[in-house]
Formats: C-alpha cells, structure tokens, sequence
C-alpha cells in the first residue's frame, strides 16, 4: 500500500510540475486543455494518494477505476492532439511533463497499477468521452479560439475534427481497457492453487463419490464387505496389517481347530 501510495505522490509531482512550469511560461494558461488536464490528474491523483486515509487503511483505491482510466484517456488524447496535429514541440519543461511524461504515469498507473484495473467494464470507453466532452462545451461557451478554430462550431474543420476526436477518444479507452483486463487475467493465473486444487500440470486430487477413477464403477469406489461406507467424503480407515509373511493368519472353523 505504501508503494501505491508513493507512485501517487509522483504522479501528483509530474502534473503539478506541468502546471506551475506553464503558468511561469505563460501568464494565462489556464483555457488550455493540457493546463486543465494536468491540473484535473493533480486533484484526482491527490485524492487517490490519500484514499487509505480515508477508509482508514481498509483500502489503497475506489473499487471502481472509472476516474482512473478516465484520467489516462484524456491525458492520451492531449498527448496524441498535441504530437499530430500541434506543433509537438517537447523542448520545454511544462510541455515535457503536460505532452508526455504525466501522460506516461497516469497510462501505467490506470493499466497495470491496483485490483480495480482488472474491473472495468466494456462500456466504460464510451463514457470517458465525457471528459473531453466537457471541455468542449467549456471552449464554446466561453468563446476560445485557440487550436486553429478546429473546436469552433462556426468552421469547417469542427465537422471533421470534433468526430475524428470522440472516434480517437473511443479507441484509447479501450486500448486502456483491453491493458486493465489483460493485467487481470495474467495475475489470476499466476496465482499458486490452494488446497483441493490442482497444481500447474497435475491431476486433480481424487475425494469419494467424484468422478471415478479408470475401471471402476459409475458410482465411484464402493467400501469392502462388512464396512461401512464412510461419511462426509471422508477417506476410508486404514486396514488392519497382516501377521508376517504377508499371509492371513490360521482360520478356525466352528466347533475349534481340528
């Protein structure tokens, strides 16, 4: 949990370094989608570093990874925007951490970090795109024009960019999705068997009225003349050792040995 705890703290480290190097870069950052989406996975990441304090040790993460894989989709589709149809310029510190390395981070930690990667549902990738989404609105509301006028309701390229986008926003979901299952199902059998089952290339263990072993009866093995048959699965007891030699002992017949 304390491991958990620290790659948190690093991750909330990285977009808080994007953020304050571009507020010192730029003095109003702030519309800009890779300057809130830094800022969003700082809030996120610092209440996910605290969550143990919350429940009080119980747990290290949500049961649900929806705000985690979320936070990597966005961050992906800034990543993907800026290095295609942006200039893609890395040279600078707060586009370095905003482009890239908090993107990086925040795609492992929602992927391969945590139980709860391994239960995200198939219908998450098309929620996620509500994140974007939101930002859109956000952009025509308040009238930006940065990005070439592609988010512009009033140009040519928004018809041609906004679908592009929600498309591209679908596909990294469930490329994140599809890493998170993958991860679970690969720690699920790597996991040792416990007792009564069957070690990696063995037969399973054989217990009373189970299937029957090669030539016996359907009904499984049946208790020898005289015993009873035991109860509750349980095996039968051992049988009584011969006398030496290996050979039963003297029978007498009624009436006394003759």
């Amino acid at each position: 949990m304390l491991g958990v705890t620290l790659w948190r703290l690093l991750i909330v480290a990285f977009a808080l370094i994007g953020v304050i190097a571009a507020v010192q870069q730029d003095g109003n950052p702030w519309p800009g989608l890779s300057l809130q989406a830094s800022l969003f996975t700082a809030i996120v990441y610092g209440v996910l570093m605290l969550w143990p304090l919350f429940t009080l040790g119980r747990s290290h993460e949500p049961p649900s990874a929806w705000i985690r894989g979320g936070t990597a989709v966005l961050l992906l589709l800034v990543m993907s925007v800026y290095m295609t149809l942006l200039d893609g310029d890395l040279s600078e510190t707060w586009s370095l951490f905003e482009h890239l390395l908090t993107p990086l981070v925040v795609f492992a930690d929602a992927c391969f970090v945590g139980a709860s990667a391994a239960r995200m549902k198939w219908w998450f990738p098309f929620t996620w795109v509500s994140l974007p989404l939101a930002y859109l609105i956000y952009y025509i509301a308040d009238d930006l024009k940065m990005y070439g006028g592609m988010l512009r309701p009033d140009s040519d390229k928004f018809f041609v960019y906004v679908p592009v986008l929600l498309v591209v926003t679908i596909a990294l979901g469930f490329v994140v999705f599809g890493l998170g299952k993958l991860r679970g199902l690969v720690a699920t059998s790597a996991v040792t068997p416990g007792g009564g089952q069957a070690p990696f290339g063995g037969p399973a263990p054989q217990r009373w009225g189970t299937a029957p072993q090669p030539g016996m009866p359907p009904a499984g093995p049946q208790p020898p003349a005289g015993r009873p048959a035991p109860q509750g699965g349980q095996p039968y007891p051992p049988q009584p050792v011969p006398p030496s030699g290996g050979f039963p002992g003297p029978q007498h017949l009624p009436g006394g040995p003759r």
